[in-house]
């Protein structure tokens, strides 16, 4: 490079460290950087392929201050290196103010002599004429009146590409537009393990300047989420993501995000290599707002309010007196605003928020303020109480989405409602709650309602209206008891307005958090007096709410054929209507009801139809209710895995994030039931513990006797007794206050099944009897379940009693008091007692329990399904176990090869009739035959564990033990003392 200019000339300043050049007729000025060049490969290659099309001739990178155009055009300049026959140059031109020092600089970066001003054009020309060379110009944005001089050099020089760096456009008729954005960077809520992140160039250009401030820095799962929300909150921009990392030698990436999250002063550096525009983000936002003229402050000030974005009718209406298109084109050509995504087909803009800080810096100077923020707050209320009219229409879905992406800007209008004009702030709450509802911001929604009613508004309506919508959040995060009180009030409220619509859903309201705590007489009054005042104000919508509110009841109750049949109603009005949430949500439930009644395929058509549906109205916590019951459809479809993967992947992740406590509970317990029937105990108990602590926290007596039913079968399995009978009599107590069908039945099968198994036949009859009871209220296809089990066990009690209870004479069931245990909870010592009293009173009155004597006659309930008739499934895998006893090496996977069934089918088959997975019944099966043949006292014990089956004679002990609650030597002493 020639460096005899003349002294007096400006000279190149740059904030690069070397230069490389090339001789032999070739020209390559590039600057060297002591680090690496971090990501920006698509664009790397996206503009190298540009370049390279004879008709793209000017390309300009567009971007704001710290988005890294500099580095990615020294960057493409080098892998072009080769492309241009003749060179590449790079030109920086950030410290010249004058457009007409412009050619001098490219004189300079050229080596030309370049000794007279009038004559720098004019050799530069000359020079390029007949050149193929690539020409940078770094940063134009202070002198776009050099755009005439570039337009000389494209029209005078075929041979020369230019790529120009800039903030703000040249405005050449042929210029291509080439915006930047942040660096690529990960989802902070769903993202892969901290050695997985660094493939995200935002995430790896922080480790690497973290690691060059402290080299002992690691991402880690505990601050890789920190690192992760630290980058977006900075959009990806590589300058302040470089300033932020480099402050990780003082502080933690949790008290940098909490610090960036309040302001951009710790955006800065001291370090005499960068230039001062680059020091502090705020300098390098400053150097553009100071390219602003003073009508352009005031916009880009008034532009600073939107905190999420805005559209062309925003601008209208809050930067009044301006062309809206006008003002986007502009500041889109000066990088200070981008554009964002289209949403309902509508495009929206938006600032960066390094960018928007500093204007909202300059607004709390700006004495005009005060009526920009009324202009902002007046647009978004009208925007609400217009859109709010949709709510419930066929427009909802639209409605929802233009709330969503309005969201930061309508909490920007509230804040400064409640301290400015707070009537006006509760009319947006009510307004806004609903969102918050459907979006499941649960928390968000809860915590705004609670700020306004802490106000006392002197409008009944309003408060009504916002004690409605906490006490329907409260209700959806599991708060039970405050949804309560909340919607209490409300219903007050109304009542003294006289208001016998918002009655009626007030009513409605509080039968269905009655229905959530499981008192299901409360909720029947509430649902059947809010029937009686819909049908009087002609209002279907609301008998359908409250219907749905008796359906859940019915449901929880077992009587699974009414729910269906209200169900059914529910969808034809809400289908009349043309209410697509209240279809997609009637849909849901029938196909849960059908479920129970067992009309699977009906069901799985219904489910998927409803996910349609709410995936099209964006309401996630509904959308992932439905995807739980289509876990349940699976399940019973014999797919557990994939019954696993939906709710441990999908359903949990989204009800958690949502603060769904109910929903989380209603996941962890089919959970528990499907790591139950794989016989992964550890995970069955965990997710029972965990839904049951969750039920007992939201007062939910339903939850709570379910999980504890199936807790207590896994402390019995485990071997712990006492607690096991606790746990189960727990479940029962709560099931008989509620009427609970379906749990009362499978807690007497289980109460009946541990008695059977100590050998207490009567009084493991008396269960069944109590069991058979109450499943015979689930309907044909629940009661059919029910039966193919409790057949099994019946005839365990036929065949270990044999004719031992034929003395006993014939009386009825309910006189021997029976009945008391079909309406209450069963004590099993009061039990126990009356049976053994009973039993012991039997020679004298020749009295027995009716149901055992219809057992033995051949008669009754429980011989309604033949031996004969026995599954022959059932019968066949005895029969095979039974020819196999002895073969030690004879597994699960065998029986299913000799039988020809896959272990899914074998499984739920098994589990059907016996109650058992078929691990436990193969167990059982080599159990009774031990039993039978401990009878024989010169068999040892090794020998009869052998003989059954079992590969290790102590492992046979202890799991006879925990089977019979006796060891195999004191079962032997028992049979020969009854001899």
């Amino acid at each position: 490079m020639d460096k005899s200019l003349d002294p007096d000339l400006p000279t190149l300043r740059t904030e690069h460290s070397s230069w490389q050049t090339e001789s032999r007729g070739k020209i390559i000025v590039l600057p060297s950087y002591p680090n690496a060049f971090i990501g920006r490969t698509r664009h790397i290659q996206a503009i190298g392929e540009l370049l390279k099309e004879e008709d793209k001739r000017l390309i300009t990178l567009l971007g704001p201050g710290g988005i890294g155009k500099t580095r990615l055009s020294v960057t493409i300049g080098k892998t072009l290196k080769t492309a241009f026959e003749h060179g590449v140059c790079f030109v920086p031109l950030d410290a010249v103010t004058d457009h007409e020092q412009v050619p001098l600089y490219i004189v300079q970066g050229l080596g030309l002599k370049g000794r007279q001003k009038g004559l720098w054009i004019p050799e530069i020309l000359d020079f390029l004429q007949e050149k193929e060379f690539l020409l940078i110009l770094d940063n134009l944005e202070q002198i776009l009146e050099s755009a005439s001089f570039i337009d000389q050099i494209i029209r005078n020089c075929p041979g020369v590409k230019i790529l120009a760096t800039s903030r703000e456009t040249l405005d050449l008729s042929y210029e291509i537009e080439y915006p930047l954005d942040g660096l690529n960077r990960p989802n902070p809520r769903i993202y892969p393990d901290p050695q997985g992140l660094l493939v995200f160039d935002a995430i790896d250009l922080f480790v690497q300047k973290a690691r060059a401030a402290r080299p002992d820095f690691q991402l880690t799962r505990e601050n890789s989420r920190t690192v992760v929300e630290i980058c977006q909150e900075l959009e990806g921009l590589p300058l302040p993501i470089e300033l932020a990392a480099a402050r990780i030698k003082l502080f933690s990436p949790e008290l940098i995000l909490e610090q960036l999250q309040q302001s951009t002063n710790l955006l800065r550096t001291r370090s005499k290599d960068v230039i001062s525009r680059h020091q502090t983000i705020r300098n390098t936002v400053k150097w553009s707002y100071d390219l602003l003229n003073a009508e352009e402050k005031e916009l880009f000030q008034q532009l600073a309010l939107f905190r999420s974005g805005f559209t062309l009718t925003a601008i209208e209406s809050v930067c009044s007196h301006h062309d809206a298109l006008e003002v986007v084109e502009l500041f889109i050509n000066k990088s200070l605003i981008v554009k964002g995504e289209e949403i309902a087909g509508i495009q929206r803009f938006r600032m960066l928020k390094v960018i928007r800080d500093f204007g909202l810096e300059q607004l709390a100077d700006n004495p005009n303020r005060s009526d920009y923020n009324a202009n902002f707050t007046a647009f978004f209320l009208d925007f609400l109480e217009e859109g709010n009219l949709k709510y419930e229409d066929a427009e909802q879905s639209k409605w929802i989405a233009l709330v969503g992406a309005e969201y930061e800007n309508l909490i920007a209008t509230l804040e400064w409602l409640v301290g400015n004009r707070p009537e006006q702030a509760g009319r947006l709450g009510v307004m806004f709650w609903r969102f918050h509802l459907n979006r499941g911001f649960l928390r968000e929604g809860l915590d705004m309602i609670e700020t306004l009613l802490k106000l006392h508004l002197a409008e009944k309506k309003t408060n009504a209206q916002l004690l409605e919508g906490a006490g329907v959040i409260e209700q959806n995060l599991g708060n039970y008891l405050d949804a309560k009180d909340y919607l209490k009030r409300c219903l007050d409220l109304w009542r003294e307005l006289r208001d016998k619509t918002e009655i009626t859903k007030a009513l409605n309201n509080l039968g269905w958090v009655e229905w959530r705590l499981g008192n299901y007489d409360q909720s029947i009054s509430y649902s059947e007096n809010a029937i009686a005042l819909s049908g009087e104000l002609g209002d279907l919508q609301a008998k359908a709410k409250s219907l749905n509110n008796l359906a859940w009841t019915y449901m929880s109750q077992g009587l699974f054929e009414q729910k269906e049949e209200l169900q059914r109603q529910i969808l034809e009005i809400h289908s009349t209507a043309g209410d697509e949430k209240g279809i997609a949500f009637a849909k849901t439930n029938l196909g849960w009801a059908l479920l129970e009644t067992g009309k699977i395929t009906e069901a799985e058509t219904l489910l998927e139809e409803s996910v349609e549906l709410y995936k099209k109205l964006q309401h996630q916590q509904l959308l992932t209710f439905t995807y739980a019951i289509k876990a349940f459809c699976l399940y019973e479809q014999q797919k557990p895995e994939e019954a696993r993967e939906l709710l441990e992947k999908y359903c949990l992740v989204h009800f958690e994030r949502i603060g769904d406590v109910w929903g989380i509970a209603l996941s962890l317990d089919k959970l528990g039931d499907i790591y139950w029937e794989a016989d992964n105990w550890p995970d069955a108990r965990s997710a029972f513990q965990k839904s049951l602590a969750i039920h007992l926290s939201t007062h939910s007596k339903y939850g709570a006797a379910r999980s504890s039913l199936g807790l207590s079968r896994l402390q019995w399995a485990d071997g712990e007794f006492a607690e096991a009978g606790r746990t189960l009599n727990t479940s029962l107590t709560l099931a008989a206050e509620m009427g609970a069908n379906q749990l009362l039945a499978e807690g007497h099968f289980e109460w009946g099944k541990r008695h059977l198994n100590n050998s207490s036949h009567q009084i493991a009859l008396t269960g069944f009897a109590v069991a058979d009871h109450y499943a015979a209220k689930l309907g044909a296809y629940q009661y059919q379940r029910f039966f193919s089990r409790i057949t099994a066990q019946i005839r365990q009690v036929k065949t270990d009693l044999k004719d031992g209870l034929a003395e006993f004479a014939v009386k009825s069931w309910k006189q021997q008091g029976i009945e008391k245990y079909l309406s209450g909870p069963i004590s099993r010592e009061d039990l126990e007692r009356r049976i053994r009293n009973l039993l012991e009173a039997a020679p004298k009155t020749g009295s027995a329990p009716q149901a055992a004597l219809e057992f033995m006659a051949g008669s009754g309930p429980f011989n309604q399904l033949p031996e004969e008739q026995e599954d022959y499934l059932v019968r066949q895998v005895r029969k095979v176990v039974e020819q196999r006893m002895s073969d030690r090496h004879f597994t699960v996977d065998n029986l299913c090869r000799e039988i020809g069934i896959s272990y899914s089918q074998l499984n739920r088959k098994i589990n059907d009739h016996t109650g058992l997975s078929v691990n436990k019944y193969m167990v059982l099966l080599r159990l009774n035959r031990a039993k039978e043949l401990l009878a024989d006292p010169a068999l040892t014990i090794a020998a009869i564990a052998f003989d059954t089956g079992f590969k290790d004679p102590d492992y046979f002990y202890r799991l006879f033990k925990k089977t019979f609650q006796m060891t195999p030597g004191e079962f032997r002493q028992a049979q020969l003392r009854e001899k």
